[in-house]
């Protein structure tokens, strides 16, 4: 199974950047001669391998779903880092989704979005709009006219 760019590009930038902070730690503990730093490394570095297996997991077993659509709504919840989008899809639907993350999305613009699929449980679908949990985004992508609709 081929990652679509953005998953790929977004795992690659997570293994990247554990790897650095890890390295980081370890050459600042060895120079300072500090225990604590390097344990703190180790932990960054355990925390780290947990999220990378549990990201790659996802994408390897394909537990995402991909939505496109044209973004006609958008509100950000900084305090939370959410965003409510509504989408308007092919069929002429609209879909509305709270994402985890910051992004920077235009209305008007077609998206393609890679959300990981997890369980809902009866009590969420309860609970009011500000309480419900986000979804997490895997990547998204802007369309342009080649790849998306034809005129």
């Amino acid at each position: 199974m081929k990652m679509p760019p953005p998953i790929a590009t977004k795992f690659t930038k997570l293994v990247l950047t554990i790897l650095a902070i890890t390295i980081l730690g370890i050459i600042l503990s060895f120079v300072s001669q500090d225990h604590t730093l390097l344990m703190l490394s180790a932990g960054v570095a355990v925390a780290g391998g947990v999220k990378i297996i549990d990201y790659y997991r996802t994408i390897k077993g394909e537990h995402y779903e991909c939505i496109e659509g044209t973004l006609v709504r958008e509100q950000a919840g900084y305090a939370r880092k959410r965003h409510t989008i509504v989408l308007a899809l092919e069929d002429g639907s609209l879909e509305q989704r709270i994402l985890e993350g910051r992004y920077k999305l235009k209305i008007g613009t077609d998206y393609r979005f890679y959300l990981k699929r997890e369980p809902i449980a009866e009590i969420q679908i309860e609970l009011p709009e500000i309480l419900q949990p986000a979804i997490v985004v895997l990547g998204h992508e802007e369309l342009s006219f080649s790849s998306g609709k034809q005129i």
